[in-house]
């Protein structure tokens, strides 16, 4: 976990229709006292406005729940965090899926 974070912004295809690691997640950050935001988002096209909402709600640092379609835009959502100035994505392994991981400048 990223050291002083109490709100954390999480991105999720909600399409998806898996909702156990955004479960887990809520579960987590509830038991941290940690206020889980989500930038909820159906296609790629959501992506450039899930990135641009995060930073309005002032999220310390952002976790991908990734699955198929947010995996492929792996590489368009590190830039979009770069944008949004959360610094260094870090791309984590875990349970077979890749999660993108940025704290907030």
């Amino acid at each position: 976990m990223i050291p002083d974070v109490v709100k954390l912004g999480y991105l999720v295809n909600v399409a998806s229709g898996i909702i156990i690691d955004r479960q887990e997640l809520e579960s987590t950050c509830q038991r941290l006292e940690i206020k889980a935001v989500p930038a909820e988002v159906r296609s790629a096209n959501d992506l450039d406005m899930a990135f641009q909402s995060l930073p309005e709600d002032h999220v310390q640092a952002v976790i991908v729940l990734v699955d198929g379609m947010l995996f492929s835009e792996r590489k368009r959502i590190a830039a979009l965090a770069a944008a949004a100035r959360f610094e260094d994505p870090l791309t984590l392994s875990q349970r077979n899926q890749i999660a993108i991981v940025a704290s907030r400048l």
